[in-house]
């Protein structure tokens, strides 16, 4: 989730390069989900806050508590407003619905680690980091994809 700052500064404002109405449904995808989604994942920075505030505990059990009770239910929450936003084109949902699938590895990882630390399982822990050492990968995928798909179709984002 480190890369919530670079999502948001991307998707917070979309612009049309070319004035008017356009006759291009993906452009108009791109600019209505943009404009969808931005809020969302600004909202979402408190994932990153938690996180480093957590990070600094050294209590397996209360770390497993604080990941279950605390970070765990502001990674449903992006997931479930994720979830809500419905891209119209094909082009934009395949892209919606990989960061999606970001999101759900996200959440899976942090439920492992939180089983993980609870059970002291070290093979269940190893897992759980695997799927969340992809998140940032994933995301930077996310923004070039939208990015890519937004010069395609002339729109400018910022």
């Amino acid at each position: 989730m480190k890369r919530i700052s670079a999502v948001v500064t991307l998707l917070i404002v979309a612009l049309f390069v070319a004035g008017g109405c356009t006759s291009d449904p993906v452009k108009d995808d791109i600019v209505s989900y943009t404009k969808a989604v931005a809020p969302v994942i600004k909202g979402a920075q408190g994932i990153e806050k938690k996180s480093a505030e957590i990070g600094k505990e050294t209590d397996p059990k209360v770390l497993a508590t604080k990941f279950k009770n605390e970070l765990l239910p502001l990674v449903v929450d992006l997931k479930g407003k994720l979830e809500a936003v419905k891209p119209a084109t094909k082009e934009v949902q395949d892209i919606h619905n990989a960061y999606l699938g970001v999101i759900k590895n996200t959440e899976d990882g942090i439920r492992g680690v939180a089983e993980a630390l609870e059970k002291q399982d070290q093979k269940l822990a190893k897992a759980s980091a695997d799927k969340l050492s992809g998140v940032d990968q994933g995301e930077q995928k996310f923004l070039k994809d939208i990015a890519d798909l937004a010069q395609k179709h002339n729109v400018k984002l910022q």
